[in-house]
């Protein structure tokens, strides 16, 4: 049984044969949403609003291209306490680019989520402020998990994004989520992408010292309950 609402948009445009292939394959998993126009703020709270009965709401972004753990939507609710305006932040997570997968903390990732009290007031969502910015609008929640929790796909079309993480055995990265990623592991390329990894790691850290002050806010998050 789902605990939570899962809204996946749509442009209204999206031809009758394919509104029909997402009519069979919503049923029981998630509610398709169709954006007449722009995708704003506005649409986005409206149809939130519309989805809830509770005085609280919980918002998260996943884009199409990537996934999060088994576990996230439960960590992230272990998280709620009844906060008026709160950003919740699961730092650990993994990325994954031409047949390889690498583990990344990053307190300010585009896997986050707001928990806000809707009673007197529209749902401002997860989309009030961009995700490397959230701390300008709300309080944020940083926290640490043993395993990635969210999984970051880095191609060509989405050039905003680059490999920052450490590279890993796909099989560290598989296990948790419910997607499994074509992983090309041997032994010598981990080695030799570690290595390659750690130095790339370092020239950024050095051509912009702030990132430091990122590395060890992702060292003091948090440790989520077991």
């Amino acid at each position: 049984m789902n605990t939570f609402t899962w809204l996946v948009f749509f442009d209204a445009e999206t031809p009758d044969w394919l509104r029909k292939e997402v009519e069979v394959a919503s049923q029981g998993v998630f509610n398709a949403v169709y954006v007449p126009g722009e995708f704003t703020k506005t649409f986005l709270s409206d149809t939130v609003a519309h989805h809830c009965s509770t005085p609280f709401v919980i918002t998260t972004r996943v884009d199409n291209d990537d996934a999060v753990a088994f576990d996230f939507v439960e960590q992230i609710q272990a998280s709620f306490d009844n906060q008026e305006l709160l950003f919740v932040n699961l730092v650990n997570g993994a990325q994954y680019s031409n047949g390889k997968t690498y583990l990344r903390p990053y307190t300010r990732n585009p896997f986050s989520s707001l928990i806000e009290n809707i009673t007197h007031q529209p749902p401002l969502t997860v989309f009030a402020e961009h995700h490397y910015k959230i701390d300008e609008c709300a309080p944020v929640l940083n926290i640490r998990t043993s395993h990635p929790m969210w999984l970051q796909v880095v191609h060509g079309g989405n050039v905003l994004n680059e490999i920052v993480g450490l590279r890993v055995p796909g099989s560290q990265v598989n296990r948790y989520f419910p997607c499994a990623v074509d992983t090309r592991d041997t032994a010598l390329s981990i080695l030799a992408d570690q290595m390659a990894g750690s130095l790339r790691i370092l020239i950024r850290l050095l051509r912009r010292p702030h990132r430091l002050v990122e590395l060890y806010a992702s060292l003091l998050a948090q440790k989520a309950p077991q």
